[in-house]
C-alpha cells in the first residue's frame, strides 16, 4: 500500500516535470530539458531564430521526388561526393574550384545513377505528406526540430491493405523536446520505443514502436546509464551561457532605454544647509521622493537634471548602455552563436564582415556546409526507413532533392559560355551536358565542330597542296 502511495506521488510530480518520466511502474530519469532551447532560444533570442531561420530557409527550396535506383555504383559514388562538397575549404579559390567541380560531376552521377520512379503514392507523399503540410514545410519543421534541440522525430501512418498495404500514408513531424525514449535493459543500449508526454499522465500519451518512428539525432558523447546518449545533443546546449547572457544584454538595453529618468543627482554641497535638513521630518522626504517620481524619472525626463537654490555638488547614476558595452557584446554574441551552427555571419549583416565578395562567398558556405549535411541526412535516413520497416524492402526505390536549385554552388554560367566557346574538340551535346541541359538527339549534335566555319571534322580533306610547279620553277632559276 506504502508503494503505491509513494508511485503515485512520483507519478503527479512526473506529470508536471522535465526531469523524469514513468514508463508503467518504473522511473526513468529524463536526460535534459530541452523545452529550454526553444523557449529561451528560438522563440526568445533574435540571433537564435535568425540563425535556424537562414538554414531553414535554404533547405525548403529543392523539390523532392522519387526515383528508381538504375546504377547503384554511381549512386554511391553520388552520395559520397555530396558528403564531400560539405567538407569543401572555401577560402581558397582552389578549394571553390574544387567545390565547383564536384558539383558538377554530383549532378551527371545523378542522373547516371537514378531515373523518376512510377510510385503514385510516394511521390504524392513528397508534394504533400499529411494534409495539413507541404513537403517544404514538413521538411523545415523536421529540420527546425533538429537544430533547435538535437533531435528529429517523425512517425508514418501506414496503410494496412489495399495497393499501398504496409506503405506510408502520411508522414508527421513529432514535438522533439516532449518524446521520450524507451532504452533495452543491458549495454549497449538501444532504443526500444518513444513516448510523447502531452497530457500528464503517461497512460493517455502517444507511443510509438521502433519501428514506427524515424529518429534522426546529432551525436551525443554523454553516456550513462539514463541513455543520454541515445538523444541528440542540442547544439544550443554548448551555446547555452552565450544565449543566456544575450538575453540578459537585451533586457538590460531595454530597461535602460524604458527607464533612463535623470543622468544623475544634485545634492546640497553646503555643510550648514546639509546639517538643517537632517532634521527633516520623514513626511517631507517621501514629498520630495514623489516629486522625483513625477518630474525626473522615466524614458521621457531622460538627460535632465535636478536643480536646487542650495550650493549643490552633482553625482552621476549607473552606467549608460554604451559604457556597458551591450551593443559591443551583442555583436560578439552573434559571431559565436553563428559559430556553432557554422553559419556565415557575414549573411546577418555582421558590420565588420558585409562586403559583396563576402556574402557571395558566404552564400556558397551557407549552402555547402548548412543546407546540404541537414538535406542528405534527411534523405538517407528517410531512404534507410523505407527500404527496412516502411513498405519499400527490396524495390530499389528512394526519395532525393533536387541539388540543381542552388545555383550558387555551380560555376558562373558566363564565364562557362566564355570557356565553352573556346573548347571546339566538345560536341555540341557535351556541351549542353556541362551547361547543365538536355541533350539533343540531333547527330550533328555528337559531331565535333571546328572554328572553321563550325564544319563537321569528318567533312574536312585536308590534302596537301600541290607544289611541284614552285619548286620547278626554282631549281631552273
Amino acid at each position: 500500500m506504502a508503494g503505491n502511495w509513494l508511485t503515485n506521488l512520483f507519478r503527479r510530480k512526473a506529470a508536471g516535470s522535465q526531469q523524469f518520466r514513468f514508463f508503467g511502474d518504473q522511473l526513468v530519469m529524463y536526460p535534459d530539458n530541452k523545452s529550454q532551447y526553444i523557449r529561451k532560444g528560438y522563440t526568445y533570442n533574435d540571433i537564435v531564430y535568425s540563425v535556424v531561420k537562414l538554414q531553414l530557409d535554404k533547405v525548403c527550396v529543392p523539390s523532392w521526388s522519387p526515383y528508381t535506383v538504375v546504377d547503384e555504383k554511381a549512386y554511391f559514388e553520388y552520395q559520397a561526393l555530396q558528403k564531400a562538397i560539405s567538407a569543401t575549404n572555401l577560402t581558397s579559390p582552389e578549394g571553390i574550384s574544387k567545390l565547383q567541380k564536384d558539383v558538377k560531376k554530383a549532378l551527371y552521377l545523378h542522373r547516371k545513377a537514378l531515373q523518376p520512379s512510377d510510385d503514385g503514392k510516394l511521390r504524392e507523399l513528397m508534394q504533400w505528406p499529411n494534409p495539413d503540410q507541404s513537403y517544404s514545410d514538413f521538411i523545415g519543421e523536421a529540420c527546425g526540430f533538429k537544430l533547435v534541440t538535437g533531435d528529429k522525430y517523425i512517425t508514418a501512418d501506414i496503410a494496412a491493405g489495399g495497393l499501398n498495404r504496409n506503405k506510408p500514408i502520411f508522414l508527421y513531424n513529432q514535438p522533439s523536446d516532449l518524446v521520450t525514449i524507451r532504452k533495452s535493459g543491458t549495454y549497449p543500449f538501444t532504443a526500444t520505443g518513444y513516448d510523447i508526454q502531452l497530457f500528464g499522465l503517461n497512460e493517455v500519451n502517444p507511443q510509438y514502436t521502433r519501428e514506427q518512428m524515424l529518429h534522426e539525432k546529432y551525436w551525443n558523447p554523454e553516456y550513462n546509464v539514463s541513455g543520454t546518449q541515445l538523444y541528440g545533443m542540442a547544439p544550443l546546449k554548448a551555446a547555452l551561457k552565450r544565449v543566456q547572457r544575450n538575453n540578459e544584454a537585451q533586457l538590460r538595453g531595454l530597461k535602460a532605454f524604458q527607464n533612463a529618468g535623470a543622468d544623475g543627482v544634485a545634492y546640497i554641497d553646503d555643510p550648514e544647509t546639509s546639517r538643517q535638513y537632517q532634521k527633516m521630518a520623514w513626511e517631507q522626504i517621501g514629498s520630495l521622493k514623489e516629486k522625483w517620481n513625477s518630474e525626473y524619472s522615466g524614458k521621457e525626463n531622460a538627460g535632465k537634471v535636478v536643480w536646487s537654490g542650495y550650493k549643490m555638488g552633482w553625482q552621476r547614476i549607473g552606467l549608460s548602455p554604451v559604457e556597458l558595452a551591450i551593443l559591443e557584446s551583442e555583436q560578439w554574441d552573434l559571431r559565436m552563436i553563428c559559430n556553432v551552427y557554422g553559419v556565415p555571419s557575414q549573411l546577418l549583416n555582421d558590420p565588420e564582415n558585409k562586403s559583396y565578395n563576402n556574402s557571395s562567398e558566404g552564400e556558397k558556405a551557407l549552402t555547402s556546409r548548412c543546407a546540404l549535411p541537414l538535406l542528405t541526412s534527411h534523405r538517407d535516413s528517410l531512404n534507410r526507413k523505407l527500404q527496412t520497416d516502411w513498405g519499400y524492402k527490396g524495390t530499389r526505390i528512394i526519395v532525393d532533392f533536387d541539388m540543381t536549385v542552388f545555383s550558387e554552388l555551380e560555376e558562373n554560367k558566363k564565364d562557362q559560355v566564355e570557356w565553352l566557346s573556346k573548347a571546339w574538340w566538345l560536341t555540341g551535346n557535351q556541351r549542353l551536358s556541362i551547361m547543365g541541359e538536355m541533350e539533343s538527339s540531333e547527330p550533328m549534335m555528337n559531331e565535333i565542330l571546328v572554328p572553321n566555319s563550325l564544319t563537321p571534322l569528318a567533312d574536312l580533306t585536308l590534302t596537301p597542296p600541290d607544289l611541284s610547279n614552285d619548286l620547278e620553277a626554282i631549281n631552273n632559276a
